[in-house]
C-alpha cells in the first residue's frame, strides 16, 4: 500500500494543487452564479440611477459655471457677465445643455438662444448668498426638480414645488431680477419661462 502511494501522481493523490484548483472552481462558479443575479436585478433598477446620475451631472455643469464666472471677475470687473458666452475661454458648449436635456449644444456665440439653463443677471461675485445665479428647471429632470447654482457657490437640487416656486418668483414680473432664457427653453416648456428683462 505504501508503494502504491509513492506511485501516484501528485493530482491522484490529491495534492495541494488540486484542492487549490477545486476552491478556484467554486468561487468562480459562485461568482458567476452572483452576477447573474445581479443582472437580473439591474433592469429592475436603472431609470432611478440615470436621473441620479443625471442630477449630479448637472450639478457638477453648474459647479464649473460658477468656477468661470468667477473667474471672470477678476480686479477691477466684479459683475458677472451679461452673456453667459462671454465664458467661451472657460466652458465648453456641452457645459450650456444638461445632461438630463435631449437636446445637442451649439455654437458658444449664441449660446443664450439655446441653453437649458435660465440665467439671472446682473450679479456679481460680491452678491450675497441665497441668490441663484443658474437654474435648471425640472423639464430637465422629468418634472421631479431642478439644479440651482447659487451666489454662495453652491449647488443645491430643490423638488418640484420648491423648483417651481423659485423660478416663478425670479421670472415674476415685479421681481426686481433680470433673467435670461433661451429661445429653446421658451419652446420647450411651451412659453411658461420667458425671459425678463
Amino acid at each position: 500500500m505504501n508503494q502504491n502511494n509513492e506511485t501516484q501522481t501528485p493530482l491522484e493523490k490529491g495534492s495541494i494543487f488540486t484542492r487549490h484548483l477545486t476552491s478556484r472552481t467554486t468561487d468562480l462558479v459562485i461568482g458567476v452564479i452572483l452576477l447573474g443575479i445581479l443582472f437580473l436585478l439591474i433592469p429592475c433598477c436603472p431609470q432611478p440611477v440615470r436621473e441620479l446620475a443625471n442630477r449630479s451631472a448637472c450639478q457638477s455643469n453648474l459647479h464649473q459655471f460658477d468656477v468661470a464666472l468667477n473667474a471672470y471677475c477678476y480686479s477691477p470687473v466684479t459683475n458677472y457677465p451679461a452673456d453667459l458666452s462671454m465664458l467661451s475661454n472657460d466652458v465648453s458648449p456641452e457645459m450650456f445643455i444638461c445632461p438630463g436635456s435631449k437636446t445637442q449644444a451649439g455654437m458658444l456665440t449664441n449660446a443664450m438662444e439655446w441653453m437649458d439653463y435660465i440665467y439671472v443677471t446682473g450679479l456679481s461675485s460680491a452678491t450675497s448668498g441665497g441668490t441663484p445665479v443658474l437654474i435648471c428647471p425640472p423639464e430637465h429632470h422629468k418634472g421631479k426638480g431642478g439644479c440651482i447654482l447659487d451666489t454662495d457657490h453652491s449647488t443645491k437640487w430643490y423638488s418640484s414645488p420648491a423648483i417651481d416656486c423659485i423660478i416663478s418668483n425670479i421670472l415674476s414680473p415685479t421681481s426686481t431680477y433680470v433673467a435670461i432664457v433661451s429661445k429653446r427653453l421658451t419652446e420647450q416648456s411651451k412659453g411658461k419661462y420667458r425671459s425678463k428683462l
